[in-house]
């Protein structure tokens, strides 16, 4: 985000909407969290509010609270501009469980505690509690084997055989060159297919760092960040194989192409910078892996030297 002055007595619109937008993601808390279990949830504050069990209810305050760091924006809070509500809703599995964990510790002691004699005799009693309890979470563990999307994928089992064939065949002083794409109006990017993950999987170097680390963290060079999102804003617009692309290949001293199994179209608002169309047909870069639809380009390091002054 633009960096605000300091001594800035009110927030601007512009803020106001980034935090307003910020809230929306809590329209999908569905999705993340099924409504018999935000049920469970309200019920168990309820409950612990009543029974005066302070941990469980500051358990569902404390989501409230982190909630409410992202409004501190608009109040210069320190630190408000590094959370956001996504990180609030992927983090709720821990409050849930534990908190409607406790909601069915509860009931099952008010069961036995009115059915005691029952409990305590009767076998069958124990097994119509256990299986209501393993047909509830076999039908959560349904419902989780469906959460993963594999278009959401960018990491494929072909990609991981070309990342094996980096590491293999590929010097380590090598910089590559990935797909990509800009996000928060501009300000930031993100890696768009399996060459994101170079550097972990492959232990080489490529142009696109993690994208916390753009927002978050001070690089060595001041500018590398800014450079990133300009490198994949210019090649929105210009070819990487056109001579104003080489240009800017070289200044970034890139050596290699990589185009995953995924194709930089990964993630909802991708579109792909570059195809292998744009390298199989320039002189300047060579094929040295395809299969499936991975492509490694190298570049001939002599247009660079070429190029120089």
């Amino acid at each position: 985000a633009k960096a605000v002055k300091a001594g800035a007595s009110a927030p601007t619109a512009s803020e106001l909407e980034r935090v307003w937008a910020d809230y929306q993601v809590w329209r999908d808390v569905a999705w993340y969290v099924p409504r018999p279990l935000l049920g469970a949830v309200v019920l168990a504050l309820l409950w612990s509010l009543m029974r005066r069990k302070w941990a469980i209810a500051a358990c569902v305050l404390w989501i409230g609270g982190l909630a409410a760091l992202v409004a501190g924006r608009l109040i210069r809070l320190p630190g408000a501009n590094m959370m956001q509500n996504f990180a609030v809703l992927i983090a709720l599995y821990i409050p849930v469980g534990l908190t409607a964990g406790w909601l069915l510790s509860e009931i099952i002691q008010i069961v036995k505690q009115a059915t005691r004699f029952a409990f305590r005799n009767n076998p069958i009693t124990h097994c119509a509690i256990f299986s209501l309890i393993l047909t509830l979470a076999l039908a959560g563990f349904m419902k989780q084997m469906r959460i993963v999307d594999p278009r959401c994928a960018l990491v494929t089992r072909p990609d991981m055989r070309a990342m094996a064939w980096i590491r293999e065949n590929i010097p380590q002083n090598a910089l590559f060159l990935v797909e990509g794409f800009r996000i928060y109006g501009g300000f930031s990017a993100v890696g768009a297919d399996a060459g994101w993950w170079i550097p972990l999987l492959a232990r080489r170097a490529n142009t696109m760092p993690p994208q916390y680390a753009l927002l978050n963290e001070s690089p060595i060079d001041p500018d590398y960040s800014q450079r990133v999102v300009d490198l994949v804003a210019y090649l929105e617009d210009h070819s990487p194989a056109s001579p104003d692309g080489l240009l800017r290949l070289c200044e970034w001293g890139i050596t290699h192409v990589y185009i995953g199994q995924g194709q930089g179209k990964v993630r909802p608002g991708a579109v792909q910078l570059f195809a292998p169309d744009d390298f199989t047909n320039s002189l300047v870069f060579r094929p040295v892996y395809h299969q499936d639809r991975v492509w490694i380009f190298a570049m001939n390091p002599e247009v660079c030297r070429r190029a120089g002054p």
